[in-house]
């Protein structure tokens, strides 16, 4: 009930009371993985990242066969640049579910940041063969790092960043990536 209730407020955009009414869940409740990703959640978007990636931690060892687990904690550690050690959680993402799209959307655009564009292309590959998209101009901006091979067409959608739920999205300047936040 409490859990629902902190719903009803997330919903009314009241996060305080929300965030009360889970913790007071989880107090009764404390291993229960719904409210401590709802806890996740709820922590993003007050941006209390690291409480948020508390929760995430402790998300992927109550259910490590998950992969929104390994998602969420590589979203956190590619927010805070560290690019390799997001990288290391998406591809245990991959590993956990091969046919997880956002796994390969957010691996293409870690590695493009890392400036291994071979990578970024092959995982850009891997969206398009599960059939996902990647936005138009992150693919412009990989064209020069791909070697006689052409780029695959973006699907048409009305706002490329917001097909991709719970993925990375990015800021283009002058055909490069500089910044990209989930």
């Amino acid at each position: 009930a409490l859990g629902t209730a902190g719903g009803f407020y997330g919903r009314a955009r009241k996060p305080d009371k929300e965030i009360q009414l889970l913790g007071q869940a989880l107090q009764i409740m404390p291993n229960d993985p719904e409210f401590i990703l709802a806890m996740v959640g709820l922590m993003s978007r007050q941006k209390r990242y690291e409480e948020a990636l508390a929760y995430a931690e402790k998300y992927r060892e109550l259910v490590p066969y998950d992969v929104w687990g390994y998602q969420c904690i590589g979203n956190f550690y590619f927010r805070k640049g560290d690019f390799g050690k997001s990288i290391e959680y998406y591809l245990q993402a991959s590993k956990l579910d091969s046919e997880f799209v956002q796994a390969y959307y957010n691996l293409a655009i870690a590695y493009y940041h890392s400036g291994r564009y071979e990578e970024a292309i092959r995982n850009c590959d891997k969206v398009y063969k599960r059939g996902g998209s990647m936005p138009s101009e992150f693919l412009k901006a990989l064209e020069p790092y791909r070697k006689g091979k052409s780029m695959p067409r973006p699907k048409q959608t009305s706002d490329d960043q917001d097909e991709n739920e719970g993925g990375l999205s990015f800021k283009m300047y002058r055909g490069k990536v500089i910044a990209a936040r989930n």
